[in-house]
């Protein structure tokens, strides 16, 4: 279990959370969606330690969180790969037991990168490297996986292979998943619960959803969803046509 509890966080004189306050179960797959600028990565960072709140705590399994720690991995849009390590000792990073090669390898078949260890970053696509992230949370077994925008920048067919392979690490680690994007139909694939944030990160609604994976993404219910979500975005918004904007 997470508990945000009223988290306040400011930038100067600039108000960027105003007093958020959000239960989180354990195992969940949770998606923030909500207009650029209005706080999201800001969450996500303070929820992983990186940043301290001006007020307010976010509290994971009975511990206040205030640094970051190997139960908490990120991953961001852009890998975070050492360019002059290999992938083995890329997914060794922080790792606190041995692990072979072998063993390594193991978990790279999962993520379709078999006997791809010995590479190094730089020869591998966006893709690929996006995969050695996933690959890196199956090793570490952190209880909480956080990703801002972690497939934003790749094409719609890798984009919906990872989404796949994002579901299967949810079920080999059992980590509870916070995901930031402004894809609504990502969101709806993967997520148990939606949260539509406005300004400071106020909550204006949520969408629970609990169809099985894999989804049929043209699933009608799925779509109502969307609708009702891209309708209450441009109300709060005062957009005319929000399928331009998420």
């Amino acid at each position: 279990m997470i508990h945000i509890n009223r988290v306040h966080h400011q930038f100067g004189e600039n108000t960027v959370i105003n007093d958020f306050e959000l239960n989180i179960d354990k195992g969940e797959i949770i998606t923030f969606i909500g207009k650029s600028g209005c706080g999201k990565s800001t969450l996500l960072n303070i929820i992983g330690g990186f940043l301290t709140p001006s007020s307010g705590s976010v509290n994971i399994n009975g511990q206040i969180k205030q640094t970051p720690s190997p139960d908490c991995l990120m991953i961001f849009q852009h890998h975070n790969l050492f360019p002059w390590k290999n992938i083995y000792d890329n997914i060794r990073i922080g790792l606190n037991k041995r692990m072979s090669n072998e063993e390594i390898n193991h978990h790279l078949k999962s993520v379709d990168l078999n006997n791809k260890g010995s590479a190094f970053p730089e020869s591998l696509s966006g893709g690929m490297k996006q995969r050695v992230a996933l690959c890196r949370a199956q090793v570490h077994q952190p209880k909480v996986i956080l990703m801002d925008e972690p497939l934003g920048a790749l094409d719609a067919f890798t984009r919906y292979k990872l989404q796949d392979q994002l579901i299967q690490l949810k079920h080999q680690t059992d980590a509870t998943i916070i995901l930031v994007t402004h894809d609504i139909d990502e969101a709806l694939y993967l997520s148990d619960n939606i949260i539509l944030l406005g300004e400071g990160c106020e909550i204006i609604d949520q969408y629970k959803i609990k169809q099985s994976h894999p989804r049929n993404r043209n699933d009608s219910h799925l779509l109502n969803i969307r609708n009702t979500i891209m309708e209450k975005f441009a109300l709060n918004h005062y957009m005319t046509e929000p399928e331009y904007y998420l």
